[in-house]
């Protein structure tokens, strides 16, 4: 991380590859003042949970994950964009 700089961690909880909320997260990444860095986290590598896998050590991935947001903890943001509904030609989705 670059000292000064004022680090966010940025997840999308939407996994489509034209995900709006990561494209908000994509802009907010460019357009953030020089004093900001944004990091990007791509939730589509992490596993789906099984407590068995848990109870085993955590995958790569995982670990990684939580390695970040560890890391981050002691920055002041961790902004999630998540969609509220998926929609499909302007109207919500059944």
């Amino acid at each position: 991380m670059t000292a000064g700089a004022f680090h966010m961690l940025g997840i999308a909880g939407g996994l489509r590859r034209g995900s709006f909320n990561r494209s908000l997260l994509r802009t907010a990444q460019e357009i953030a003042p020089a004093w900001t860095r944004i990091h990007l986290f791509d939730v589509g590598r992490l596993p789906f949970f099984k407590e068995d896998t848990e109870a085993e050590g955590d995958p790569e991935m995982v670990r990684v994950f939580k390695d970040r947001i560890a890391a981050w903890n002691t920055s002041r943001g961790v902004p999630e964009e998540t969609p509220a509904q998926s929609r499909q030609g302007g109207r919500p989705s059944p």
